[in-house]
């Protein structure tokens, strides 16, 4: 019985390679094979083929939701100039803060800055904070409330990794009341505040503070608070009744100190970004 079926299987096979080779029909030396193959090529040469009411093409074109994978469409795919108004968001603010505010000696000391770059110096007592904040709103608390969802991205660096701290981030950070990064004498940490005046910091692992980084967190406020490095999430923390930091006069803050006499540093910004909800 094994035998005979062996045998009925070669058959099969040698039948269906004879099968591809035979002509479609009398009159037409054309083989079957051939006929697929040149069927199927007249089908992926139809730019029609798929498009009818209910098929594949239509059906993409037609979803409210394209399936495509998350960021798969990149910067190149969209031409110049056309990233038009009635594009931008009508629900969230969003603005590049600008470097020219450290000039301003009522709030930093020791501090250069101009539209695209900034440093904050710490040349002056050991162990004292050198800093201040961008903007904020005089009245009404604004920027930086968590209820308006805020996020940033800055990226920067310390000059001295090894005896220089700095903080960086939402809210006011000599005031316990901020959300975002502190530089620890060479570790990189997420920092926040509860009632508590009592700092909380995370470590974050794997990150060399010696080389500039995008540094970012978002919030979702009642959800979580996520700290990103290079656009990498790098620590999430779900969100605690009693978190922090209170919007107002202080919008983005950043502090920089040295921890040992005669190790001055610099704390160097190339970029700020802020974000977040209008209502």
């Amino acid at each position: 019985m094994c035998n005979s079926l062996i045998k009925i299987i070669i058959i099969l096979l040698i039948m269906s390679e004879v099968w591809g080779l035979m002509p479609k029909s009398q009159d037409d030396p054309e083989t079957i094979e051939e006929a697929i193959t040149r069927i199927v090529g007249e089908h992926n040469d139809n730019n029609t083929a798929h498009a009818g009411t209910g098929q594949s093409l239509d059906v993409h074109r037609q979803s409210e939701v394209l399936d495509h994978l998350a960021l798969s469409i990149v910067a190149d795919k969209i031409a110049s100039g056309q990233l038009s108004i009635d594009k931008m968001s009508y629900e969230r603010f969003f603005t590049q803060l600008d470097f020219s505010l450290f000039n301003d000696t009522a709030n930093f000391t020791n501090s250069f800055g101009g539209p695209l770059y900034g440093e904050i110096s710490n040349t002056g007592t050991t162990n004292t904070w050198y800093g201040g904040y961008f903007g904020g709103d005089q009245q009404y608390n604004l920027l930086g409330d968590p209820t308006k969802n805020p996020t940033f991205r800055i990226r920067c660096v310390i000059s001295n990794e090894t005896y220089q701290e700095a903080y960086f981030g939402i809210g006011d950070f000599l005031g316990d009341s901020a959300l975002g990064f502190k530089l620890d004498n060479g570790v990189a940490k997420g920092v926040w505040w509860d009632t508590d005046t009592t700092e909380h910091l995370i470590t974050l692992s794997g990150v060399d503070v010696s080389i500039p980084h995008n540094y970012s967190v978002i919030v979702d406020n009642g959800v979580a608070v996520r700290w990103l490095v290079d656009g990498a999430v790098v620590h999430t923390l779900s969100w605690p009744a009693n978190i922090i930091f209170t919007g107002g006069n202080v919008g983005i803050s950043a502090y920089t100190r040295h921890t040992t006499a005669g190790e001055n540093g610099v704390l160097i910004f190339y970029q700020a970004l802020f974000e977040q909800d209008f209502i």
